[in-house]
């Protein structure tokens, strides 16, 4: 889990404890019910009322009253959670208040120019990271590069105009992207070499996603090709809303930018 995933998830735990403190009754409803003291005979519980001070023993609580049992055991029941919630939305907050993502990165990079040659950071930069990951590349075997016909406004050559517009946004956003990796998956217990459309890195979180498009799915034998792709992806942890995105279009519905653009703000800047 990077920095920004765990503000992300402590965000999301804030949210939920101020939806179980909703469903809280309010406290002025118990108070002046008293407490409980149980007792256990023969696998049976006995409730007595306990309402004076220095009361030991209290008044027993018959069948026909068993809702004030009720009543006193979700006083004490809420009081517990209405502590625990006060508590831990204390402690997010301070952590959400002293927590700096990305730190150690800072750290370095506010380092003035002149001890920089000096130090080896604990952890590679931000534009190291991306640079080392664009360097990593398989073996590609020219994969079908004659029927490269198209280039995004970056100059990488792709296949069709709405892989054009998917490169483009991407290069807007400034997403580092390789195109048609290749990519090892087990299909069948053998390995494959396969080429996805998009090998992206979000340069936020370092986290590698996967862009399929699927642009002739009116065409039955393509759609079921491409359907067995995104089964084999999700077989090799590949999994939509993940770590993987696909998009598609027909003759009569082409690709919608507007959801290019959504796709690229919401898992890769």
């Amino acid at each position: 889990m990077t920095e920004d995933e765990l503000v992300c998830e402590v965000k999301k735990l804030e949210e939920e404890l101020k939806k179980y403190k909703k469903k809280l009754h309010p406290e002025e409803l118990g108070k002046n019910l008293g407490n409980l003291r149980i007792i256990k005979r023969n696998k049976q519980f006995y409730y007595y009322n306990i309402k004076e001070k220095g009361d030991t023993e209290g008044h027993y609580i018959g069948k026909e009253n068993q809702n004030l049992v009720k009543q006193i055991s979700i006083r004490d029941y809420e009081k517990k959670v209405r502590r625990i919630i006060k508590n831990n939305t204390a402690a997010i907050k301070y952590f959400l208040k002293k927590f700096t993502p990305d730190g150690v990165d800072k750290a370095f990079e506010s380092l003035h120019p002149g001890k920089k040659p000096f130090v080896n950071p604990v952890k590679m930069t931000q534009t190291d990271f991306i640079e080392k990951w664009k360097q990593n590349k398989l073996e590609s075997h020219n994969f079908h590069s004659d029927n490269l016909k198209y280039t995004t406004r970056g100059g990488v050559a792709v296949r069709s105009k709405s892989e054009v517009i998917i490169g483009n946004l991407l290069e807007e956003y400034k997403v580092p992207f390789k195109y048609e990796h290749p990519l090892e998956l087990n299909k069948n217990g053998e390995t494959m070499l396969f080429h996805p459309d998009f090998v992206c890195l979000n340069p936020r979180t370092g986290k590698e996603i996967l862009w399929e498009h699927f642009g002739m799915m009116d065409d039955e034998e393509y759609s079921n090709s491409a359907v067995s792709k995104i089964l084999l992806y999700e077989e090799n942890d590949f999994i939509p809303g993940r770590n993987f995105i696909f998009t598609m279009e027909t003759s009569k519905k082409p690709l919608n930018v507007g959801l290019v653009e959504k796709l690229v703000n919401q898992w890769l800047v």
